[in-house]
């Protein structure tokens, strides 16, 4: 986020790289969990490392922060070894420089968040409130047994609550952090800043906040997006995500008002991130992800099976639109469960990441 600046170039969408921590950088959740395994191999320190490295300010938690449970977020964020493994990559672990928010995941005991509901940050003596949270359904697609201490809030009246506070404190610029969204339906190609035959939950979460919620940054459906919806006041509420695996960065855009401390002008456009381009690489980054490929590839260089071709994660209309990667997944679960009772093994495509790929030449040979 940029304040009181214009946006560079034309209105074409030009592909650039962005100045780290250049202005406050902000995510709206699943930045751990369902990772590649040179970061799930060490229960995601790297990607936590990684995000400070880039200059993260702040973000909202998201349902894949709590596939490890409440307490290993709040490690994540705090610091320490891991209570069972320890510090796998023999050098401790520091925690998160930026702050993960959790306005709507509260403790049973004493209805207090887990972790900071708000944020607060001064834009030319103009102070600017963020608000962050998860999707109320959290409970239904994390494993339980993580999170059995804690309660997950509707998420209008838990926004509205804490950007009532705020309000109080003469706080009247909020920026909403949610993993919660919605989705483009219309026929590619699609605008990657437009909200072309939009639907989802956050249309209606918008639609129930307080005006001075002048900025939603969505996630969960990992789709991009940017225009402007209506919040409670019939104003409207600048709305953006930026996709999924990096592709994607949102340049929002505002000016603020002094004298009533308000929004005056916000706008936000999806800007390609050159990954391909080796000019890009950042050296820091680099060294921090070389380190942890060298440190998982005894575990990622063994051999587990053997395949004579690919065995692709696409599904495929002709057989009920399942995929043959999916398949196999369902009988392996099924042959390793059947000993315990198990009568029938499902499998979700949007959990399967990547095809298993044929490699003949060696020293692949399909192993």
């Amino acid at each position: 986020m940029a304040s009181n600046s214009s946006l560079p170039g034309s209105s074409a969408y030009a592909v650039r790289p962005l100045p780290r921590a250049a202005s406050p950088t902000v995510a709206s959740g699943d930045l751990i969990g369902a990772s590649p395994l040179v970061s799930a191999a060490f229960h995601d320190e790297p990607t936590i490392e990684l995000m400070n490295l880039l200059g993260l300010s702040r973000s909202s938690v998201g349902n894949h922060e709590f596939d490890e449970g409440v307490a290993e977020l709040k490690r994540l964020q705090f610091g320490g070894c891991h209570p069972t493994d320890g510090c796998q990559d023999g050098d401790g672990f520091a925690g998160a420089d930026f702050r993960y928010l959790s306005a709507n995941v509260v403790n049973k005991s004493n209805g207090l968040p887990i972790l900071a509901p708000i944020d607060v940050e001064f834009f030319d003596g103009v102070l600017v409130g963020f608000v962050g949270m998860t999707l109320e359904g959290t409970p239904g697609i994390v494993n339980p047994a993580g999170i059995t201490t804690v309660n997950f809030l509707d998420e209008i009246e838990t926004a509205n609550k804490w950007g009532g506070l705020l309000r109080l404190f003469g706080v009247k610029a909020l920026v909403l952090l949610i993993h919660e969204g919605g989705a483009q339906n219309a026929a590619p190609p699609l605008n990657i800043s437009s909200c072309d035959v939009f639907a989802g939950a956050i249309s209606g979460i918008v639609a129930g906040l307080r005006p001075e919620f002048g900025v939603v940054v969505s996630g969960h459906t990992h789709r991009f997006y940017s225009c402007a919806l209506p919040n409670a006041s019939g104003a409207n509420s600048v709305v953006t995500s930026a996709g999924a695996n990096g592709q994607l960065v949102t340049d929002i855009d505002f000016t603020l008002d002094k004298s009533t401390r308000r929004f005056a002008e916000i706008s936000a456009r999806n800007v390609i991130v050159a990954n391909s381009d080796p000019a890009m690489i950042d050296p820091q980054a680099k060294v921090l992800a070389d380190k942890y490929r060298t440190a998982v590839a005894p575990i990622a260089n063994q051999v587990v099976g053997r395949i004579t071709q690919t065995i692709t994660r696409d599904v495929q209309p002709t057989s009920n639109f399942e995929s043959p990667l999916g398949d196999v997944i369902a009988d392996a679960q099924l042959a390793w469960t059947q000993s315990a009772g198990a009568q029938i093994a499902l499998m979700n495509p949007g959990g399967i990441r990547a095809s298993l790929v044929f490699k003949p030449a060696p020293p692949a040979g399909g192993w």
